[in-house]
């Protein structure tokens, strides 16, 4: 577990209730650090610096400073290559396009490379119905009250 300074951690009036961190990250608080998971951290950045909420009082400069320190916080800039920056980032992507059910199942093993990641939802398939009979990614279409059999009126995009 990594150590974090109290203002890297501790609960701020002016952060918005959605932006805390969730309560299973939280362990022991200090007088001045509090014991937090490294990976809940990390996500908890990476939430912070894909939100889209801004404070209604918050200037086009403080928007700039806080999603540029977010986004050092959330990929160890100063500890960082341009390799780990861009491994962040695919990681991040791939997982995006991944169905929810497989998305979480990745997620539930905290791959750190979109490689791993790979090798985690190619042992999924395998585990389901074997190579290439078990779609894991793409776009489900609502179909808006049209059924193609696959239940709920969402088509699975091709």
């Amino acid at each position: 577990m990594e150590v974090l300074p109290r203002r890297d951690c501790c609960l701020r009036k002016s952060q918005p209730l959605g932006e805390m961190l969730p309560s299973q990250h939280w362990h022991k608080c200090f007088s001045h650090s509090c014991s937090i998971k490294r990976t809940g951290m990390k996500e908890t950045y990476r939430l912070r610096f894909r939100s889209l909420s801004t404070p209604a009082d918050e200037t086009p400069t403080e928007l700039y400073i806080r999603l540029k320190d977010l986004f050092s916080k959330w990929v160890h800039y100063e500890q960082s290559n341009k390799r780990d920056i861009m491994e962040s980032l695919v990681l991040e992507q791939y997982l995006r396009v991944l169905y929810p059910e497989v998305k979480t199942w990745v997620k539930e093993r905290d791959p750190d490379t979109a490689a791993e990641a790979a090798s985690l939802v190619e042992a999924y398939i395998a585990a389901r119905k074997g190579p290439g009979a078990t779609r894991y990614a793409g776009i489900l279409h609502s179909l808006k009250g049209k059924s193609d059999g696959l239940g709920g009126g969402f088509k699975l995009s091709k």
